[in-house]
């Protein structure tokens, strides 16, 4: 029994950019190899009872875009990213939500930059991206509030 294909719904924006996005990304999985029978299924509007592995709302190159739109996916709470940008911008943010559906893992360049390794000592350090890290690490293991104060 074959395993059924992802859904990927591409919303907003006008039909054309739509269709050209999912080209793109069709063109993208076939590089990285990862195999024709794995490829998702682009659909471009919603199904009811069906919810999408991965919804993708293109935001509009100029002027608002469909509140509709948004509203029904908030309704049917049907959970959703926005793309932003011109088509390249579009393009590299879908692929990056695309990778975990496909499991194909990111390459170096692709990774967040300010999530690298640092390599000299910190109090030389003046980089605000290594800083801001550092002190979001920080907040992220610092333990859950007890609900008492502390003693004076």
């Amino acid at each position: 029994m074959t395993k059924p294909r992802p859904v990927v719904a591409l919303l907003g924006a006008a039909p054309g950019a739509r269709q050209a996005l999912a080209h793109e990304l069709i063109e993208r999985i076939a590089q990285t190899g990862v195999g024709a029978g794995f490829s998702p299924e682009f659909t471009f509007e919603l199904t009811a009872g069906k919810l999408p592995a991965l919804t993708l709302l293109i935001a509009p190159d100029a002027g608002p875009d469909d509140p509709g739109l948004r509203e029904r996916l908030a309704r049917e709470r049907v959970p959703y990213s926005v793309l932003y940008g011109d088509a390249s911008a579009r393009l590299a943010s879908a692929w990056q939500l695309l990778q975990p559906l496909l499991k194909v893992a990111p390459a170096p360049a692709e990774q967040e930059p300010s999530r690298r390794a640092w390599s000299w000592s910190c109090d030389k350090c003046s980089d605000p991206a290594c800083e801001h890290r550092l002190f979001q690490d920080l907040l992220a293991k610092k333990p859950a509030d007890s609900g008492t104060e502390p003693a004076p």
